[in-house]
C-alpha cells in the first residue's frame, strides 16, 4: 500500500514540476477555471499537484512509521490541504501586483527628483531625467518658468504618460539618487 501511495505522490511531483516549466501555458488553459471563486490560486495546477504529491508522500511516510491505513489517509489529507494551501498562497503572491515596485507608474512618478536634460521653455517641453523606483526615466515636461539643462527638479504631477510638470529644487536640498545622473 506504502507503494501505491509513494507512485500518487511521485506523480503530483511530476505535474508539479511541468506545471512550473510550462507554467503559463497551463495558466492559459483555466482548467481550475470554475474553482477560481471558491479558492482563488489554492486551485491552480501549481496548488492541486502540490496538494497531490503531499498526500501520496505524507500517508506513504505515515504507513512507513507503522501507523494503519485510515490513520496514513487522514495524514495524507492533512498534508495535501497544507502544501496545497502554502503552494496557492505563494502562487498568488508571486502573480500579484499588489506592493511592486519595479513597475514605473504615473502616480509613483509624482514627487521623484531629477535634473533637467533639455532646456525647458516658458512657452514648451524640455525633457527631464528621473529616478523612479530604481529605475532612470526621461519625460518631457512643461515648467511655469523657463528651465535651463542641469536645473535640479521634482516631478510635481504627470500631464500624461509622457510628459509631467516640475517645479525647480532648490540647490541646497539633497537630491538623493538623483545627484548619480550627472
Amino acid at each position: 500500500m506504502a507503494v501505491a501511495f509513494m507512485v500518487v505522490g511521485g506523480v503530483g511531483a511530476a505535474i508539479l514540476i511541468v506545471a512550473m516549466v510550462l507554467g503559463d501555458f497551463f495558466d492559459g488553459l483555466q482548467v481550475f477555471d470554475g474553482l477560481q471563486d471558491f479558492g482563488g490560486d489554492f486551485f491552480s495546477l501549481a496548488g492541486v499537484s502540490g496538494a497531490i504529491a503531499a498526500f501520496g508522500f505524507g500517508a506513504a511516510a505515515l504507513l512507513m512509521f507503522g501507523l494503519s491505513v485510515p490513520i496514513a489517509i487522514g495524514g495524507g489529507v492533512v498534508a495535501a490541504i497544507g502544501l496545497g494551501a502554502l503552494a496557492g498562497f505563494l502562487t498568488a503572491k508571486l502573480k500579484s501586483d499588489a506592493g511592486d515596485t519595479s513597475t514605473v507608474r504615473r502616480d509613483s512618478v509624482v514627487g521623484s527628483r531629477g535634473r533637467v536634460i533639455t532646456d525647458i521653455p516658458s512657452d514648451g517641453l524640455g525633457v527631464v531625467q528621473v529616478t523612479v523606483n530604481g529605475h532612470v526615466t526621461r519625460l518631457n515636461a512643461r515648467a511655469e518658468q523657463p528651465l535651463t539643462s542641469g536645473t535640479p527638479v521634482q516631478v510635481d504631477r504627470v500631464l500624461t504618460a509622457t510628459s509631467a510638470m516640475v517645479v525647480p529644487t532648490h540647490p541646497a536640498e539633497p537630491d538623493g539618487p538623483a545627484e548619480l545622473l550627472d
